[in-house]
C-alpha cells in the first residue's frame, strides 16, 4: 500500500472493517499526483467496499430500503392508531346518542306512564265517588224500607188488633146470640 493510501484510510472516517480503495484515471495516463494524494482533481473516484465486497452505496441503499420499510410500518402503524382513535371517537358519539335516545325514551315512557297513573287516579277518585252515592242510596233506601217496614208492621198490628176485636165481638155476640133464647 502507498503512503497516499495509508493516509486515506488513517483519515476516513469509515469503519475499521472497510478499506479505501482508490483509483486514478490520470496515474495510467501519465498525470502527475497533486498536492500530496487527497482530494486533487475531479478525475479521483473513490469506493468504498466492506470486508465482504459489497460497496458502500450498495449498503446505503439496501439502509435506506429498510428505512423505508421501517417508515412504512411507522406509518401504517399510525394510520392505525389514527383510525382506532377516530373509531373509539365516533363509538364514542355514537354511544352518547344512543344514551340520549334510551334517556329520551326513558322520559317519555315515564311521562306517558305519569300520565296513565294520573288518569288512572281520577278514574279510581270517581270510582270511589260512586261507590259512596251507592252505598248512601242504598243506606237510604234501607232505612226507607225499616221506616216503611215498621210502619207496615204498625199497621198490620193494628189492622191484627181490629180483627181480633172484630172476632172477638162476632164471638161474644154469637154467644149472647145463643145464649138468647128464641
Amino acid at each position: 500500500m502507498s503512503s497516499n493510501r495509508r493516509g486515506a484510510l488513517r483519515n476516513s472516517a469509515a469503519p475499521p472493517a472497510l478499506a479505501r480503495v482508490s483509483t486514478r484515471r490520470g496515474k495510467d495516463s501519465g498525470e502527475e499526483e497533486e498536492g500530496g494524494g487527497g482530494g486533487g482533481g475531479g478525475s479521483e473516484m473513490e469506493v468504498e467496499v466492506d470486508d465482504d465486497g459489497t460497496s458502500r452505496l450498495r449498503r446505503n441503499e439496501e439502509n435506506l430500503k429498510k428505512s423505508m420499510a421501517i417508515d412504512v410500518g411507522l406509518r401504517k402503524g399510525q394510520r392505525q392508531k389514527r383510525l382506532e382513535r377516530e373509531f373509539e371517537s365516533q363509538f364514542r358519539e355514537l354511544e352518547a346518542q344512543i344514551d340520549e335516545r334510551v334517556e329520551k325514551h326513558e322520559q317519555d315512557a315515564k311521562r306517558i306512564q305519569d300520565d296513565f297513573v294520573a288518569r288512572l287516579l281520577a278514574l279510581i277518585e270517581r270510582k270511589a265517588d260512586v261507590e259512596k252515592r251507592i252505598i248512601h242510596a242504598v243506606q237510604d233506601l234501607a232505612t226507607a224500607h225499616e221506616t216503611i217496614k215498621e210502619e207496615f208492621e204498625a199497621i198490620l198490628e193494628g189492622r191484627l188488633v181490629d180483627v181480633l176485636e172484630a172476632m172477638n165481638g162476632l164471638h161474644e155476640a154469637q154467644e149472647k146470640a145463643s145464649a138468647r133464647p128464641y
